[in-house]
């Protein structure tokens, strides 16, 4: 039996990716967000009126989801831990300015004068994006000016060529709800036959115990004594 390492982190992962989605590069978070924030957004238009009177608006398009979050790329070696328990600690290798440069060469400087496209993954997060912005704030320098700590707050816009199928998978029913849902109606649908069943053997019960008391109401007679007396013979 396998023991399963609670020491052990998921973190999350930007890829540049390829059309069929295979990876090129990835930049691994040394620190998961705290946090991170999606925007959905619907764009309408205003409908040109002849006459005065409130503004009419019709739907125009659906944007595509804009998404930020914040990394923190660290040189100070807090993060300088030798163990197999505890993975997400490891040696770092590369400074600061050499993670920020990475960071760049995959997400930011355009191939073939085109955008990079990426996919952001991290828990139920799977994303296809490029990324919009990002704002480099640095906050720790050693002694000869050299980064030591820095803060990349980044905004993602959703690949459009992906976004409807990034939507479709994540909006799609619960398989678990959906089959709970059935086996609920499936024992619904099992309880109302047993009822129905129950009925239809009590109503069977009440038939042939009336077809009994005709039976013997009909083999009843009449019996006449030596005495004159009438008597009723079964």
């Amino acid at each position: 039996m396998s023991i399963k390492d609670y020491g052990s982190l998921a973190k999350l992962k930007i890829m540049s990716v390829n059309a069929d989605d295979t990876v090129n590069d990835t930049f691994e978070a040394m620190f998961n967000p705290e946090s991170y924030s999606e925007t959905f957004a619907v764009s309408f238009k205003n409908v040109d009126r002849v006459s005065g009177g409130l503004e009419v608006y019709d739907y125009d398009k659906t944007p595509p989801q804009d998404f930020k979050l914040k990394l923190i790329i660290d040189g100070t070696g807090v993060t300088d831990y030798d163990s197999s328990a505890f993975s997400v600690f490891k040696q770092i290798f590369e400074t600061v300015y050499e993670q920020i440069n990475h960071f760049l060469r995959l997400a930011w400087y355009p191939v073939n004068e085109k955008a990079i496209p990426l996919k952001i993954e991290w828990g139920n997060l799977s994303i296809h994006c490029y990324l919009k912005e990002v704002t480099i704030n640095y906050t720790l320098f050693d002694r000869e000016g050299l980064p030591l700590r820095a803060e990349l707050d980044t905004s993602f816009m959703s690949d459009p060529d992906n976004y409807k199928k990034d939507c479709e998978r994540r909006l799609k029913p619960n398989l678990l709800t959906t089959g709970i849902s059935t086996i609920t109606a499936l024992t619904t649908g099992k309880t109302k036959a047993i009822t129905n069943s129950t009925k239809t053997s009590a109503t069977t019960s009440n038939t042939k115990a009336i077809t009994n008391s005709i039976k013997t109401s009909t083999t009843t007679s009449t019996k006449t004594t030596s005495n004159g007396i009438v008597i009723s013979v079964s």
